[in-house]
C-alpha cells in the first residue's frame, strides 16, 4: 500500500518551491545589475572633481557686495582620492639620513649626438639632443659640510665638497656662479651670518711643447734655410728667453744662440743642430711629459678632496636673506635697534646697493624676478597680514593683498599669482587660496595647508603641496611655527590650468614637509621633513 501525503507535507512542499523561485528572482536581479554596470566602476563611486576651486567670499560676502542667488558658494566636493603609491626607491627616495640646514637644486644640460634616419631626405642625419642632468647641493646641520649630488631615476651620487666645520648652523644659503655659502647661526641674542666662498679647482695649464713633436732628419748649420730652421729658432727663443729673428735662415745670430742652446743642454758645443743636440732635447721632452702626467693626476686627486673654506662675517642681526631666481645674487634684510629695517642686494663682486627701507621691521621677503620682490608681513593668526610688491629697480611699493589673518604667501615664478593661506575660525584653522595679482577673484584650493608647505613648478602651472592628513584645531600658523602642532603629510599636485588635483606621494615615514622646491628641469620635487630635517626627493615622472 502506497503512503498517503497529508496536508502538512503539502504545505512544506509548496513552501520550498515558492522559496526557491524567490531566490532565483533575487539572483537574476543582481546579475542584471552587474551586467549593466560599467567596467571598472565601483559601488558608490563618485565623479572626479575636475574643478577643485571655488570663489572666495569673506564671511560669506565680498566687501561692498550684496549676495545674489548666483553668487552663493557651492559646497565643494572632495576630489577623488587615488590609491596610495607603492613606495619604491625610484618614486620617493631619502637623500640624507642626517638633518640639513639648506639645499639648492640645479639642472645642467649635456649634448648627446644621435644618428637618425630622415625619411624625407632618405638618408642618415646627425642630430643633437640636450639631456638634463639634475644635481643638488645640501649642507649638514651639525657641522656645515657641503655635499653635491647627481640625481637620476636610479641613483643619487653624493660627494663631500667642504670639510671646514661650522657648528650650530640653523640655515644655509647656497649661491652659485661662483659657488658660495652663507651660514646663519645664533650667538646669544645675536644673529650671525658667515659668508664664505668655495675654492675653485686648480686648472692645469699646459705649456707649449710643440718642439717635442719636432723630428728632423738633417743636421742644421750656418746658411741653411727652411721651416725646420724656423722651428729651431722658435725652440731656442722659448727655452732660452732669447729674441732672435724667426725667419727660417740659419745666420750668425742663430749660430751664436745655437751654441748657448747646446751649453744649456750640456752637449758638445758645435754650433750645429746635430743628433746629440736632438737627443738631449728629446730627453727633456720625455721627462716633461712624465711630470705633466703626474701633475694632472695630482690635480685630479685634489679636485675630488673636500676643501677648506674661508670667509667673513656679515653685519649682525640680518633677519632674512633671499636669493634671486638664479641663486647668483642675494638680498639681506637688516633690522636695527630702533626696529628700523633696510635691505640691500649684493652681487658676485660683493658690491651692494640699497633697495628698501621701512619703519616696520617684520617682513618675509620672496625674490621673484629682476624687477619684483614680494614682501609679506610676518604671519600670526592673531593679527592681520598684508603683502606688497617691491620694484627692485625704482624702489616703489604697491599693495598686493590684505588684510588677512595669519597671512602666508607663496608667489609664482612668473609673478602673476600668489598662493596664500589664512587663519580661519572653522575646525581646520587654516585655508589655502590662489590669487591672480590685479584681480579681485580668489579661488580656494580643494585641500588646506600652509602656503609655506607648497612650491610652484618653473612654468607657474603646477602647485605642489604637502597636505596634512588631519589638522588639529589651533591658532595657525603660530602653533606650527612654535612646534606645538605637527602634521603628517602626503604630497599633492594641483594643476591650475585644468583644475585637477591629484595625490602623488605617500612617504614611508611620518613627514611634516616644508621648504619644498621643484628642480629647474621640472622632474623632481625636493622636500625637507620638519620632524628631523632630512631631505627627500620625489620623481614626478614615475
Amino acid at each position: 500500500m502506497y503512503p498517503v501525503e497529508n496536508t502538512a507535507s503539502k504545505v512544506r512542499k509548496w513552501s520550498i518551491i515558492i522559496g526557491g523561485i524567490l531566490i532565483l528572482l533575487v539572483i537574476g536581479f543582481f546579475v542584471m545589475v552587474m551586467i549593466r554596470k560599467e567596467p571598472g566602476e565601483t559601488v558608490g563611486q563618485g565623479a572626479k572633481n575636475l574643478f577643485p576651486f571655488k570663489n572666495k567670499l569673506v564671511n560669506g560676502v565680498r566687501p561692498n557686495q550684496t549676495i545674489t542667488p548666483d553668487e552663493i558658494e557651492p559646497i565643494p566636493t572632495e576630489p577623488e582620492q587615488p590609491l596610495p603609491d607603492i613606495v619604491s626607491t625610484q618614486k620617493i627616495r631619502q637623500i640624507t639620513d642626517f638633518p640639513i640646514s639648506g639645499f639648492k637644486s640645479e639642472t645642467n644640460y649635456i649634448t648627446e649626438t644621435k644618428n637618425i634616419y630622415d625619411e624625407k631626405l632618405a638618408k642618415q642625419i646627425v642630430t643633437e639632443e640636450k639631456i638634463p642632468l639634475d644635481t643638488i647641493y645640501f649642507t649638514r646641520r651639525d657641522n656645515g659640510f657641503l655635499y653635491h649630488g647627481e640625481v637620476t631615476s636610479e641613483t643619487i651620487i653624493q660627494k663631500q665638497i667642504t670639510q671646514t666645520i661650522v657648528p650650530g648652523v640653523y640655515e644655509t644659503i647656497i649661491l652659485s656662479s661662483p659657488l658660495r655659502l652663507i651660514y646663519r647661526y645664533a650667538v646669544d641674542d645675536t644673529i650671525q651670518s658667515f659668508f664664505a666662498s668655495i675654492p675653485e679647482n686648480e686648472k692645469f695649464i699646459e705649456q707649449n711643447t710643440n718642439y717635442c713633436s719636432s723630428d728632423f732628419s738633417r743636421d742644421l748649420k750656418i746658411r741653411d734655410r727652411g721651416n725646420d730652421v724656423l722651428t729651431v729658432q722658435t725652440i731656442m727663443n722659448e727655452k732660452l728667453g732669447t729674441k732672435i729673428k724667426q725667419d727660417g735662415i740659419f745666420g750668425k745670430q742663430t749660430l751664436a744662440t745655437m751654441k748657448q742652446f747646446q751649453e744649456f743642454l750640456a752637449v758638445p758645443i758645435t754650433g750645429i743642430y746635430d743628433q746629440l743636440t736632438r737627443d738631449a732635447l728629446f730627453k727633456i721632452c720625455t721627462e716633461y711629459k712624465k711630470s705633466q702626467a703626474e701633475a694632472v693626476k695630482a690635480l685630479e686627486k685634489t679636485k675630488n678632496e673636500p676643501k677648506e673654506i674661508k670667509g667673513k662675517l656679515l653685519e649682525k642681526n640680518i633677519i632674512d636673506i633671499v636669493t634671486d631666481p638664479s641663486n647668483t645674487l642675494f638680498a639681506s634684510f637688516l633690522r636695527t635697534r630702533d626696529s628700523f629695517m633696510s635691505a640691500s642686494i649684493t652681487d658676485t663682486k660683493n658690491n651692494t646697493r640699497k633697495i628698501f627701507s621701512s619703519t616696520f621691521s617684520e617682513w618675509r621677503p620672496q625674490w621673484i624676478n629682476n624687477n619684483l620682490a614680494v614682501l609679506t608681513t610676518k604671519a600670526s593668526g592673531s593679527a592681520d597680514g598684508y603683502a606688497y610688491g617691491l620694484n627692485l629697480t625704482s624702489g616703489g611699493i604697491r599693495k598686493l593683498m590684505g588684510p588677512y589673518g595669519g597671512l602666508v604667501t607663496n608667489t609664482s615664478p612668473d609673478g602673476r599669482k600668489i598662493l596664500y593661506s589664512e587663519n580661519t575660525s572653522n575646525d581646520t584653522g587654516m585655508s589655502l587660496w590662489v590669487k591672480t595679482i590685479g584681480r579681485d577673484t580668489d579661488k580656494r584650493m580643494t585641500q588646506d595647508t600652509l602656503a609655506e608647505k607648497c612650491t610652484w613648478s618653473p612654468d607657474s602651472v603646477m602647485v605642489y603641496c604637502m597636505i596634512p592628513d588631519s589638522i588639529p584645531s589651533g591658532n595657525y600658523p603660530d602653533d606650527w611655527y612654535m612646534g606645538t602642532s605637527w602634521f603628517n603629510d602626503t604630497l599633492w599636485q594641483f594643476n591650475l590650468t585644468d583644475g585637477i588635483s591629484t595625490q602623488i606621494g605617500i612617504f614611508p615615514e611620518e613627514i611634516d614637509g616644508y621648504k619644498l622646491s621643484v628642480s629647474p628641469s621640472g622632474k623632481y620635487v625636493y622636500v625637507v621633513n620638519r620632524l628631523n630635517d632630512n631631505l627627500w626627493v620625489v620623481n614626478l615622472e614615475k
